[in-house]
C-alpha cells in the first residue's frame, strides 16, 4: 500500500451528518470506514472532474476541427491581406 498522509479538515456539521449517512450505507461500520468513505468520494469526485475535463477538450477540438475549414473556405484573399 502506498504512503499515507494524514489530512486534518473543518467541515459544517450538517454536511458531515449526510456524508455519515450516505458513506454509512455504503460502508460496514468496520474500523476505518469513514476514512475509506472520504478516499472513495474524492476519488469518484477526481475521476468526474477528470472526464468532464476531458469532454470539454474533446469538444474543443471537435469544433476547431470543424470551424477552421469552413472558415478558410469562406475567407477570400484580400480579406486576409
Amino acid at each position: 500500500m502506498s504512503k499515507m498522509n494524514r489530512v486534518t479538515i473543518s467541515i459544517p456539521s450538517k454536511l458531515d451528518l449526510r456524508f455519515r449517512q450516505f458513506a454509512s450505507t455504503e460502508c460496514s461500520f468496520k474500523r476505518g470506514w469513514y476514512g475509506k468513505a472520504v478516499i472513495n468520494a474524492i476519488k469518484y469526485d477526481l475521476s468526474r472532474k477528470e472526464q468532464l475535463s476531458q469532454i470539454k477538450e474533446h469538444k474543443r477540438e471537435f469544433t476547431l476541427v470543424n470551424i477552421v475549414p469552413e472558415i478558410k473556405g469562406n475567407l477570400k484573399i484580400s480579406e486576409v491581406i
